[in-house]
């Protein structure tokens, strides 16, 4: 002690007043019998920064601390290795380890200890333990110890709870051994794989709330396919999709059956793999005019069978996209040989009421000449009677047969006026007319 208060100013002034302070307590603790391990930066003359390691040691003789052995590494290279290493494994969200099986501890790096926000290089095995997600808690044991004793390698995804939240990490370690083969520790590394995680388990619900969506839009789908299917099916006629080429997409139930007793599925297939080839040709040329034309179009078709006459109405429309492009046709085909028998039928009883009808009146022009033939005469012989007896009293009556026989000969030209009319041959002339004269004669003939 004595020769280190001695040697205290000449170390000084070598070192410098700033270093010197720096290390001498713990040259005072050497000379304690205490080893100091430190390290150190310091720049040089101002040159580079070195990062120096140090190391105090007692000397000793006959066990008395009798001096100072001192050394200093440079391990500015491999602090600077360090460093860039973390930063390395900062970007990479990786951290190492070191486990010491003999005194249960763990060594963390500094990108470890920021992951389990666990500030200390050194940790005991129970308290990793107890970070561990209970549910994870056991398969990394079985998996740890496994690595312990047999010196397996560990390759394992699980999870810590660190703060409240979930950190999921992807740990790889392998054993050490020592020259006697035992395990003495096991270096691992682990890498925070907690985002991608995250954007996994968020991509899985996304892709099952995408999933229900379209399980959803595919039942709407099909049920509104179950309803246009039940809709097209209950028409009592043939209804029909087809595409450019003529191929059936959709047909109804009626389809099934051509007409021809044979059971047809036309899906897929073509008008010549149905029907006749004159047929078939008839119905492709109608086909392509529709969908040239872009507009539909009705024809009614005639045929001829062992069961008598057949009628049916073909319907045809171009199916149009919104863009304006032509995807194929739609129609459907109509039994209308009721309607037309009834309409046959219609058109003869028409000519039938026609013909009775020119009977008719071809009858009353007849009969109506007929009646007028001797009426004339009478009324010629009455108004001769008239003149003769004129003043009498037998000119009265005379005069009463001409009136009632004039009378009677305007009833039949009134017959004759509806026959003008049903031939549409009926003139109306303008004449004078006096109501009073026709009052006096409809009085006197009632009464006589």
């Amino acid at each position: 002690g004595e020769e280190f208060a001695r040697l205290v100013p000449e170390v000084r002034e070598v070192l410098g007043e700033a270093m010197f302070a720096e290390i001498e307590p713990r040259l005072l603790a050497v000379l304690a019998g205490v080893e100091q391990h430190f390290r150190i930066e310091r720049q040089f003359g101002g040159g580079p920064r070195y990062v120096l390691d140090g190391e105090y040691r007692p000397f000793r003789a006959d066990g008395e601390v009798c001096g100072i052995v001192a050394s200093l590494r440079d391990v500015t290279a491999q602090v600077e290795a360090e460093r860039l290493l973390e930063r390395a494994q900062s970007t990479a969200k990786v951290g190492n380890w070191t486990y010491d099986v003999t005194s249960d501890v763990f060594a963390l790096s500094l990108q470890s200890q920021l992951m389990l926000d666990r500030p200390g290089r050194q940790i005991p095995g129970a308290e990793m333990i107890a970070l561990l997600h209970p549910d994870d808690r056991a398969r990394v044991r079985a998996n740890g110890m496994a690595t312990i004793k047999a010196g397996m390698p560990f390759d394992l995804e699980f999870r810590y709870r660190v703060n409240g939240a979930i950190l999921h990490v992807h740990t790889v370690a392998e054993a050490a051994r020592d020259t006697t083969g035992r395990v003495v520790r096991v270096v691992g590394i682990m890498q925070d794989v907690s985002e991608t995680r995250e954007a996994q388990l968020a991509l899985q619900v996304q892709h099952e709330q995408l999933e229900q969506q379209v399980a959803g839009r595919t039942a709407e789908l099909r049920q509104q396919q179950t309803y246009l299917h039940a809709l097209i099916d209950n028409f009592p006629f043939r209804v029909w999709l087809k595409d450019t080429a003529g191929r059936y997409l959709a047909a109804n139930r009626a389809n099934l059956n051509g007409g021809t007793g044979e059971t047809l599925d036309p899906l897929g297939k073509t008008d010549h793999d149905l029907w006749p080839s004159v047929v078939a040709d008839r119905y492709r040329d109608e086909d392509q005019a529709v969908m040239r034309e872009r507009r539909p179009r009705t024809v009614e078709v005639g045929t001829a069978g062992a069961a008598g006459s057949s009628w049916f109405e073909i319907y045809k429309a171009p199916v149009v996209r919104m863009d304006g492009e032509v995807l194929g046709t739609v129609g459907y085909t109509r039994d209308i040989t009721e309607r037309k028998t009834l309409e046959a039928a219609r058109e003869a009883a028409l000519l039938e009421a026609q013909r009775l009808a020119r009977v008719r009146s071809e009858f009353l022009a007849n009969m109506s000449h007929e009646i007028r033939t001797p009426l004339t005469a009478m009324l010629g012989l009455a108004q001769v009677g008239l003149r003769e007896d004129a003043g009498r009293r037998s000119g009265d009556a005379f005069a009463r047969i001409v009136e009632s026989g004039e009378l009677l000969l305007g009833v039949i030209n009134d017959i004759l006026d509806f026959s003008k009319i049903e031939a549409g041959k009926l003139s109306v002339e303008s004449v004078p007319f006096d109501p009073c004269e026709a009052i006096d004669r409809a009085v006197d003939f009632t009464a006589a």
